[in-house]
């Protein structure tokens, strides 16, 4: 069934419901003019880990610029919509 755009997945023999939105992610990213060029599992490549340290730091400072009003907007907006995601399907 179906309930204000969630699907719902009834399955009585293990008393479990589960509620889906379907294409609600790939109509996200083309709201956002998001397109997937290969899969990465990170933003940027990571230092390698030194096992037995004490600490761990950073080796170059970020030199990325700090985000404007409209980038902040944005980003926003993206957490919005797929924070709205999780809490409606997975409310765990």
């Amino acid at each position: 069934g179906r309930y204000i755009g969630i699907t719902i997945d009834w399955d009585y023999k293990r008393r479990q419901v589960h509620l889906s939105i379907p294409g609600y992610v790939k109509k996200a990213l083309k709201q956002f003019n998001h397109t997937v060029r290969k899969k990465q599992d990170q933003p940027y490549p990571s230092e390698t880990i030194i096992y037995g340290a004490k600490k761990q730091y950073a080796k170059q400072p970020s030199t990325a610029k700090l985000l404007d009003k409209d980038g902040k907007k944005f980003i926003q907006q993206v957490c919005g919509k797929f924070l709205f995601l999780g809490r409606a399907v997975d409310s765990t």
